[in-house]
C-alpha cells in the first residue's frame, strides 16, 4: 500500500513539475530582440529606426519602456536621439513592451578625439 501511495505522489509531482516548466520555456520563447538608432524618446515611449528585413528598408518602430531594465544609463531621460539601443521585448496587446534595454551613447568625432594630444598639420 505504501508503494502505491509513494508512486501516486511521485506521479503527481512529475505532472506538476513538467507543465510549469513548459510554460516557463514558452514565456522565454515569447521574448524578441531588436536593435537600432534612437529617433525620439517621449515619456516611457521610445521610437527607434530599425531595419525591416521583410521590407528590405529602415522603418520607425515605437516601444513601451515602462518598467524596462536599463543598461548604461540611469533612466530613459538619459537616452537621446542617435544613441544605439539593443532591446529585448514582448508583444502585449499589440504593443512592444521592453524588458531590457542596453544603450550605447552617440559620440561625435570631437568628443572621441578630445583625449588625444593635438597634432600640428604636416607632423608625422
Amino acid at each position: 500500500m505504501k508503494k502505491i501511495a509513494l508512486g501516486a505522489l511521485l506521479a503527481a509531482a512529475l505532472c506538476a513539475f513538467f507543465p510549469s516548466r513548459a510554460r516557463a520555456e514558452d514565456a522565454d520563447m515569447d521574448v524578441k530582440y531588436s536593435y537600432g538608432t534612437v529617433k525620439t524618446v517621449s515619456g516611457s515611449e521610445i521610437t527607434i529606426i530599425e531595419y525591416d528585413y521583410e521590407k528590405d528598408e529602415d522603418s520607425e518602430v515605437a516601444y513601451d519602456m515602462k518598467g524596462a531594465k536599463l543598461e548604461n544609463v540611469r533612466s530613459a531621460a538619459d537616452i537621446g536621439a542617435d544613441d544605439t539601443v539593443d532591446l529585448m521585448y514582448r508583444e502585449e496587446n499589440g504593443r512592444r513592451v521592453v524588458i531590457n534595454a542596453s544603450v550605447e551613447k552617440a559620440t561625435d568625432d570631437i568628443g572621441m578625439n578630445s583625449l588625444e594630444e593635438p597634432v600640428e598639420p604636416g607632423t608625422p
